[in-house]
């Protein structure tokens, strides 16, 4: 078991039930437990930070929030018959409250040990991003997890390859054993892309950045490899690796802005998380917040700016 929990969160609707299904494959592989969670939102003018504990309970949406969640229970443990009889078999909780998805989700994390949060991705125009911040939005830049955002109809196929696009800015002491632990059960190969935007001239050999990356894993599994892509558009790039067929799960890092700092960027995992069309697993700032692998004088040599990537 490489975590605890899985916590997968629904709103009952079509995309979420994909989500929670793909989930529950995810968690038959790694031998993981499943936590699904239904959080309702009060249409009132209050801020998320505010806790909603001194709300009344409604015993009558109470009952049917659970009763709801007691039936994707039971549609996802018919997901077991697919494998053979003495897979594993998660055991499967559910909870529901009422909150800011944001503020139950927290709470959930405080009480229980989570590795990774799984939901339907949102889509939404532009407008609506810059005006209101969307759910998966929200949880990218308040909570503190590792989240999968699953694309409406997708259905779990296995996962052949997790690609990680980085720019190498930090030592991803972080990033490559989660990733090796989460790609081991799933037979999966893990892919450290470097997207190029100049002329590459790296004084580092693509050898020495493989070797470096390799001494992160534990027994050298995953099977690893590492490619410098040179394109003109990070986001062109990011979007032709969800849309080849050789990436089974795109990995960023993800990077908070303030209202400022949005008006001069734009969050790389913000801007996939409605796009993708594989999933696209956003790991926590808290993540990247380690020294360089390698030195300011050589990352000037093949390294963009590190916010175009997050």
């Amino acid at each position: 078991m490489i975590m605890k929990n899985i916590l997968v969160l629904t709103d009952f609707s079509i995309k979420a039930a994909c989500a929670a299904e793909f989930a529950m494959h995810l968690a038959i592989k790694t031998r993981t437990n499943l936590l699904l969670c239904h959080a309702v939102e009060h249409a009132l003018p209050i801020t998320q930070e505010i806790e909603f504990s001194w709300l009344p309970i409604n015993n009558e949406w109470e009952n049917d929030c659970l009763a709801e969640l007691k039936v994707v229970k039971r549609n996802l443990e018919e997901v077991v018959v697919q494998y053979n009889s003495d897979c594993f078999k998660p055991n499967i909780t559910y909870t529901c409250a009422t909150g800011t998805i944001t503020s139950v989700t927290s709470r959930i994390l405080k009480k229980n040990t989570v590795g990774l949060i799984v939901c339907g991705s949102h889509k939404a125009n532009n407008l609506f991003r810059f005006f209101s911040e969307s759910h998966s939005h929200a949880i990218m830049d308040n909570i503190n997890c590792p989240v999968l955002f699953i694309p409406e109809g997708l259905k779990f196929k296995g996962v052949e390859n997790i690609t990680y696009a980085t720019d190498l800015s930090f030592n991803n002491s972080k990033v490559i054993p989660y990733l090796a632990k989460l790609a081991v059960p799933l037979n999966a190969g893990l892919a450290v892309n470097h997207i190029s935007v100049g002329e590459f001239s790296s004084i580092v050999p693509d050898r020495s950045i493989t070797y470096a990356l390799r001494k992160l894993l534990v027994d050298d599994l995953p099977a690893l490899s590492y490619h410098c892509i040179q394109h003109v558009d990070v986001r062109a790039a990011l979007l032709e690796m969800t849309s080849s067929g050789t990436t089974g799960i795109l990995v960023l890092v993800h990077k908070k802005y303030d209202f400022m700092e949005r008006l001069l960027n734009y969050s790389m995992s913000k801007h996939l998380s409605g796009r993708a069309q594989i999933p696209l697993l956003i790991l926590p700032f808290d993540f990247s917040q380690d020294t360089a692998d390698i030195t300011e004088e050589e990352l000037e040599h093949y390294c963009y700016d590190a916010a175009d990537l997050r």
